[in-house]
């Protein structure tokens, strides 16, 4: 009997992408076998109704039907991955680790690798249905048989109650064990317990800070950077019972010396600005420190990253603990604004506008402030102000002083306070001189109502107030995106 090796191959295709499949989403040794078996069935089957179909239409048109089918596979195997995400629905936050534990290689079946694999995958469902239950099993017998991860792992399903019921007291009984013998995310964890407390009555887990920073520190002085940043914070804000700034400071630096961009962030503004939580426990100022956290924080890519380098180019600029150098003021400026910063948007306008550093060009000032007073930067609106009363743009430079005013600059208030006050490029107007005076109060600075209000009776500034709130329900309806005009 002959054999239609064509159809044979092309039906061997679907077990590949079948057995594929299986392997990507963690079960390799399946997948292999899927390949192999019914790779073979599929061979032996498609080529015996290939030969069938040959002497028929359907063979004229085997290519475009065998396509099709292809086809339709691949789309099945997309769609599997598409779905995967909301099989696997999103681990709670103690849980997010756990395929850090993830057992690599072949195991010896019942040996405590083998076990640990398995309660993992059941676990979060990787290459199998979900099922706590079945988890629990195999983590019991790795844990009896030492494994630190599965203690930890029982710890986690005791303490949300998944595939056991919930029971606090067992949950404290794995994961100190797991936390004694040296597993950092088994002491992290306990120390959270036990700084947040949780469950009532007879299941509950009793706040007690003590026990919260004893394994809080044992995880720090081990290398965990995020125990070492969680100690910063308590000693600082003396939120475990203790307020220690001096502790606070050794573990944010060793934090921030392992890479924790939020601590050389925050260090850079303590040490410049000498804060502390209260008034009589502060850091103690050191430009030099500030600069050199700032700068690592600016360098690393994050979360921080364009607000460590605006922070430097403000330093930078103002001489503000270090010398005034503008050049690398515009460096870091440029780098934060390319991510999108206002405030560096604004200083390089600024410079462009002053010429700080570089040649004055009012057009690329506009481009740099124009971007920066999209995004409702006060300092970025006055100075497109100043650059169009330069232009003699009288309308649109009240438009702008305007608009920084209503969000909270002072020296624009002031601005359009003596404006209408003397009747400099606009109608002169006392009840509207006062209304920007009382802003301009309000964001700071007295100096211009105490010029005016000496020269207004009492019924003009009843009338100023009420000027002064149609001003407020205008910035709050523009605030609101609605335009009146």
């Amino acid at each position: 009997m002959k054999f239609n090796i064509t159809w044979g191959l092309n039906a061997a295709v679907l077990a590949v992408f079948l057995g594929i499949n299986k392997a990507i989403l963690g079960d390799l040794d399946n997948g292999i076998g899927i390949i192999l078996v019914f790779g073979c069935i599929f061979f032996t089957v498609g080529g015996l109704l290939g030969l069938k179909a040959r002497s028929t239409k359907f063979h004229r048109k085997s290519k475009t039907y065998w396509s099709i089918l292809i086809c339709l596979t691949v789309i099945l195997l997309i769609g599997r991955f598409a779905t995967q995400p909301f099989q696997q629905h999103q681990e709670t936050s103690d849980s997010i680790s756990v395929l850090q534990y993830e057992v690599l290689g072949t195991d010896l079946e019942n040996s405590e690798a083998y076990h640990l694999r398995k309660g993992l995958r059941f676990y979060v469902g990787k290459g199998v249905q979900r099922d706590y239950e079945n988890a629990v099993y195999h983590l019991k017998i790795a844990s009896e048989l030492g494994s630190l991860p599965a203690h930890y792992m029982l710890g986690i399903c005791y303490y949300e109650g998944n595939g056991v019921e919930q029971d606090y007291s067992k949950a404290i009984d794995h994961m100190e064990i797991a936390a004694e013998l040296g597993d950092s995310l088994a002491q992290t964890t306990l120390a959270r317990w036990y700084f947040n407390g949780a469950g009532k009555f007879g299941n509950r887990i009793k706040k007690d800070d003590k026990k919260a920073i004893y394994y809080m520190t044992i995880a720090a002085e081990n290398g965990d950077v995020s125990a070492q940043s969680n100690l910063g914070s308590w000693y600082r804000y003396g939120q475990a019972g203790e307020l220690d700034i001096e502790k606070a400071a050794y573990y944010m630096e060793k934090a921030a010396e392992n890479g924790e961009q939020q601590e050389q962030y925050t260090l850079g503004q303590s040490f410049h600005d000498g804060r502390g939580y209260l008034s009589s426990d502060r850091f103690e100022q050191d430009y030099e420190k500030a600069f050199y956290y700032m700068t690592k924080a600016a360098k690393q890519e994050g979360d921080y990253t364009k607000h460590a380098q605006t922070q430097l180019g403000l330093w930078l600029y103002t001489g503000d603990g270090v010398n005034v150098d503008y050049g690398e003021a515009l460096k870091w400026f440029k780098l934060a604004a390319d991510r999108g910063d206002p405030v560096a948007m604004t200083y390089i306008g600024i410079c462009l506008y002053e010429g700080h550093g570089v040649f004055p060009n009012h057009d690329l000032a506009k481009k740099y402030l124009q971007e920066a007073a999209d995004q409702q930067n006060a300092e970025a609106q006055r100075y497109l102000a100043y650059l169009n009363e330069d232009n003699q743009n009288y309308p649109e430079a009240i438009k702008w002083y305007r608009k920084a005013a209503m969000h909270g600059d002072a020296v624009s208030s002031i601005m359009l306070s003596e404006q209408y006050h003397t009747g400099n490029h606009v109608e002169k107007d006392l009840i509207e001189a006062y209304a920007w005076a009382r802003i301009a109060s309000e964001n700071g600075n007295a100096s211009a109502l105490e010029a005016i209000q000496s020269k207004l009776t009492a019924t003009q500034i009843a009338e100023g107030k009420k000027r002064l709130s149609r001003i407020k329900v205008e910035k709050t309806l523009e605030d609101s995106g609605i335009n009146m005009n």
